[in-house]
């Protein structure tokens, strides 16, 4: 057995002394430890407080797939931290990729507390790489506008979150013929859906997007939101607050008011009774003429069209309407007697909004035909079905069909 000489007691001495020690720090336990040492408890959330003002948001949040959207990886991801954190409970949201097509990722979220929130992050962090092939903005609109469609948005605010890094059009210059970049958004998107543009800059040293607002949703003005610059989430969020009341004065004001009748003399037999009705019959009378000399000549044209061998056409109703909200924006009924025409432009017989076209052709046969008249096809809503009818090409149109002009509007063609 060896022998302890000086050296040695005074090493355990002092080993001793520093395993005793107070101040020493005790070994963590590890995170499995911590999972079954401790219990978990939800840590209180306070939802912002603009969440007690706004109605509650459905929003799609899409992600670019761009040439270039792969140098600011680390920017959207923090932009979506933020963002995730200006959600309310109640709130539902859903990711999008969009490129030369479109990629869901997982269901819909509805926000109830952090856990939801950090849950959006999650599934930003395991979405696939993004392509090199471009990108096109109009798919990702037509996909959201169908997905509130589908789900219903009634009483929600719908919000679409673009993360990009480019607010012009990244689609490839063939083989798409339509798209638009985000600072030229077509007007008959306006008053559908809030669209808030995050633009990242991998140059820009605040790491944060620029916001730009350009579209609103219904009942809001596209003046009265802040967009571009240092925007940040709160400045959007924060619109939703109303501004205090001041409190009203006090003052009890008597107003003498004296009406002075400037009348002319020789109108003042209007003033009486008598010369009311006088004024109220005499416009009747000459509306009850004219309405019945515009449809004598009516009916003396088509006597003469079918005398010279030519059918005097067909009465049909266009109704033009917003599939997503249940309203009808306009409804016009023509007589058609070779072709009408129905598209986005100052000349056509019905002018409607979006890139799509079509004619109406009377033929002589017991239903009207439809033609298309451009070169991406138009699709029908025919008893739950989807017909696509390709440039050129007739179809015979039945009650209740429905031709989807893109964006949640239809134009149904009625006939009797």
């Amino acid at each position: 057995m060896p022998t302890w000489n000086k050296a040695h007691w005074i090493g355990l001495a002092l080993a001793v002394a520093v395993l005793t020690s107070p101040n020493t720090p005790r070994a963590e336990p590890g995170p499995d430890a911590a999972k079954t040492n401790q219990p978990q408890t939800d840590e209180p959330w306070t939802p912002p407080e603009w969440c007690a003002h706004r109605p509650p948001m459905h929003v799609v949040m899409g992600y670019d797939e761009g040439r270039n959207f792969g140098l600011v990886e680390d920017r959207a991801l923090l932009a979506t931290e933020q963002f995730s954190q200006a959600l309310c409970p109640g709130d539902r949201v859903r990711l999008i990729e969009f490129g030369l097509d479109v990629s869901w990722l997982g269901d819909t979220i509805t926000i109830a507390g952090p856990a939801d929130a950090q849950a959006i992050v999650k599934r930003f962090k395991e979405r696939r790489r993004p392509d090199d092939r471009g990108s096109v903005n109009d798919i990702l609109v037509k996909s959201a506008s169908a997905y509130w469609e589908e789900q219903g948005a009634e009483g929600e605010l719908p919000v679409l979150m673009v993360f990009t890094d480019t607010m012009h059009s990244d689609a490839p210059r063939r083989g798409f013929v339509i798209d638009f970049g985000w600072d030229a958004v077509p007007p008959y998107f306006q008053g559908r859906f809030l669209t808030i543009v995050n633009v990242l800059d991998r140059k820009d040293a605040r790491q944060a997007p620029t916001l730009h607002v350009t579209t609103v949703a219904p009942g809001m003005s596209l003046d009265a939101l802040p967009t571009g610059g240092r925007t940040t989430y709160r400045d959007l969020m924060e619109t939703f607050i109303p501004p205090p009341t001041p409190p009203e004065p006090k003052k009890e004001i008597i107003l003498n008011t004296v009406v002075q009748d400037n009348t002319p003399p020789w109108l003042a037999w209007l003033n009486t009774r008598e010369g009311t009705l006088m004024a109220s019959g005499a416009f009747f009378l000459v509306s009850v003429l004219i309405f019945w000399v515009g449809r004598l000549s009516r009916r003396r044209d088509e006597a003469t069209e079918e005398v010279a061998g030519r059918p005097a056409g067909r009465e049909v109703t266009l109704v033009l309407r917003d599939h997503l909200n249940a309203q009808v924006l306009r409804q016009e009924t023509r007589l058609v007697r070779d072709a009408l025409r129905v598209a986005p432009a100052s000349n056509a017989d019905f002018v409607i909004p979006g890139p799509y076209a079509f004619e109406v052709v009377e033929d002589g046969s017991e239903q009207p035909q439809l033609r298309c008249a451009n070169m991406l096809g138009v699709e029908i809503r025919r008893a739950g079905r989807r017909l696509t009818v390709p440039e050129g090409e007739l179809l015979a149109l039945r009650p209740g069909d429905r031709v989807d002009i893109g964006a949640g509007h239809e134009v149904e063609v009625q006939y009797g």
